[in-house]
């Protein structure tokens, strides 16, 4: 069941930055990547202090569900770029 989310949140980040990506919205594409790498680092820090096994396993496991989105949004706005150039070569000639 988690492999299933984790999958879906990486497919669904990855068909939304491909959409931005078309439209030429690679700002919002990196303001989300600053904010997983910002969400990411807090949940290392925490991870760092938590104190009790179920505070641990809480956060290594939303630590596990950033990579993924952030992955997504890279690997989406690398197909969507790929695209519009792609979509741009055949109109030109």
């Amino acid at each position: 069941m988690e492999a299933t989310i984790l999958i879906l949140v990486g497919l669904s980040s990855g068909v939304f930055a491909h959409q931005l990506a078309l439209r030429r919205r690679f700002l919002v594409i990196l303001i989300f990547l600053a904010i997983v790498g910002g969400l990411y680092a807090v949940i290392r820090w925490y991870v760092g202090i938590a104190e009790g096994l179920d505070s641990l396993v809480l956060a290594i496991f939303a630590g596990i569900a950033v990579v993924p989105f952030a992955a997504g949004l890279v690997l989406g706005a690398i197909t969507g770029y790929l695209h519009l150039r792609w979509r741009t070569a055949r109109r030109s000639t």
